[in-house]
């Protein structure tokens, strides 16, 4: 059962917030248990409502802004070519200047060959399997298998939801496994232990975001090591983790170019945090079976999402201290938490884990933090339980201020994991 602080009281939704809840509470399909704030207005790391009422969002639309709110880069190039009538949106059956600069820059920025556009983080990363199954037909190998890690999140395509057994709140009621794919533990030595001669491929998250956040112990060294062992694919999710959010443009580039897999997905804050994007770049030899009609998207590489993403992609390429700013954050944040009993803190640049003990839950630590009276108010989430930890998610923009940080962590987030037992208390 939830206990509240003696003294706790919670800010209330203005008139036009309410009415804003009560249309989304009646008329969306209830996937989401949104906080009890309703943004309107939102400009570098702020949120703001209608009321006037702010929260430092230190979630970042789950890593899909990367500097900061209203971005200034991407907005800019897309008023350029609304100004000039560009293309607002044509198929993929002509070609495009917009979709020319985006794939010859993401090309140039990743190394890799081949680049394979969509929209968001599922129609990126479900694409790895397909490839990796197109590669077996070739190869006859009858009853494929790609090989994933528990814990992931790679989009809520059935390919994956139905695989992921650790997770209810993926797999529960989505029928069926879909045929194809093994989950391993975090640990090279099961990987071995599952590869056999159907395995065509390894895919996973080098830093889990939804799944904790985790982050890598080495296991992506030595399974990477493995792959080229015994001649299968290993491919990586960067959706979370790359785009300099954990200090590097793709999060294997941490191990160096030894380390490089045949392929990786990149997407969310490709687009600046103003169109989604996202896309599969990989080898000549691995996008070999990608031929006309075997896959496409009605909004992959379309011209405003390429502007967006270009955009961004010249920002990053010009400014890698983005990836030298998100690991100060992320270890600014740590240093301030550090220190109080029960609570631990780990960081790969800007993507933050608090792992939290002697609690059941920590979804009302969240709710404390945004809609309690300490100031300032801060988006954070709660994530998954691990090791008898709760744990809690942190992604900030980059744009965050040191004194900002420093006001989140002393003003509110830390005086609440010192008083979690009293907010949550400490069983069910």
């Amino acid at each position: 059962m939830v206990k509240k602080e003696a003294n706790m009281t919670h800010r209330l939704l203005g008139a036009e917030s309410s009415a804003a809840k009560e249309k989304i509470d009646q008329y969306s399909a209830r996937i989401y248990n949104p906080y009890q704030f309703v943004a309107h207005a939102a400009v570098g790391a702020w949120l703001y409502d209608k009321e006037g009422n702010k929260v430092l969002d230190l979630l970042s639309a789950y890593s899909s802004i990367l500097i900061g709110h209203n971005w200034k880069v991407p907005i800019r190039a897309l008023q350029k070519e609304y100004e000039r009538a560009c293309v607002g949106h044509c198929s993929r059956v002509v070609y495009t200047t917009q979709y020319a600069d985006f794939v010859e820059k993401l090309r140039a920025m990743t190394g890799f060959d081949r680049v394979l556009p969509a929209s968001d983080g599922r129609s990126s990363t479900e694409p790895f399997v397909d490839v990796c199954m197109m590669h077996a037909h070739h190869r006859g190998i009858e009853y494929p298998e790609v090989i994933l890690f528990e814990d992931y999140f790679h989009g809520r395509a059935r390919t994956f939801s139905t695989n992921a057994l650790f997770d209810q709140s993926q797999s529960l009621g989505k029928g069926p496994r879909v045929a194809g794919i093994v989950v391993a533990e975090h640990d090279v030595e099961d990987v071995r232990s599952r590869i056999n001669e159907n395995t065509v491929g390894i895919f996973m998250e080098i830093h889990r975001g939804e799944g904790g956040p985790l982050f890598d112990d080495g296991t992506y060294m030595k399974v990477h090591e493995l792959a080229r062992e015994r001649g299968v694919y290993i491919g990586t999710d960067g959706i979370q983790d790359s785009l300099y959010r954990c200090g590097y443009f793709m999060s294997w580039q941490e191990f160096g170019e030894k380390y490089r897999p045949d392929a990786t997905v990149l997407g969310k804050a490709l687009g600046g945090g103003e169109i989604p994007v996202s896309a599969l770049v990989g080898t000549e030899e691995f996008m070999s079976v990608l031929t006309p009609g075997t896959h496409g998207s009605t909004f992959g590489g379309y011209p405003r999402g390429c502007v967006a993403a270009s955009a961004t992609l010249d920002y990053l390429h010009d400014h890698p201290e983005v990836g030298e700013r998100a690991m100060e954050i992320g270890a600014r944040f740590a240093k301030n938490l550090a220190g109080i009993p029960g609570v631990e803190v780990t960081h790969r640049g800007a993507l933050i884990a608090v792992a939290v003990d002697g609690i059941p839950l920590a979804w009302p630590l969240c709710d404390e933090m945004i809609c309690g009276w300490r100031q300032p108010n801060v988006l954070v989430k709660s994530g998954h339980r691990h090791d008898g930890y709760e744990y809690l998610r942190l992604s900030p923009p980059t744009c965050i201020k040191n004194e900002e940080i420093d006001s989140a962590c002393f003003n509110t987030i830390r005086p609440i994991l010192e008083l979690r037992k009293e907010i949550v208390g400490s069983g069910c």
